[in-house]
């Protein structure tokens, strides 16, 4: 039996969302047991999974030594939102 075929328009027009640039940074990426975080850098999002806020910010500092806690938002479990728990200045 021959396998179906798609012709490079149907490739093209059958991509996925989630798959298109920038989506991996807007849902969570945390192993289980673990929380999701995202650190805004002047690179783009640092992904973190971590226990609590402190700990993703000192996960974050180990990416980017001028991270911030005002940088950081958390999954909540529809969408990152910003911190409340930590001071909004450094940690």
């Amino acid at each position: 039996m021959g396998e179906a075929r798609m012709t490079q328009a149907e490739i093209e027009g059958a991509a996925p969302r989630r798959y298109l640039a920038g989506s991996f940074t807007e849902r969570p990426c945390a192993a289980p047991g673990l929380k999701s975080y995202r650190c805004r850098s002047r690179f783009g999002w640092i992904m973190i999974g971590a226990t609590d806020d402190r700990e993703a910010l000192t996960q974050a500092r180990r990416s980017c030594s001028t991270a911030k806690a005002r940088d950081l938002q958390a999954w909540n479990g529809n969408r990152y939102v910003e911190l409340n728990s930590l001071d909004r200045g450094d940690c």
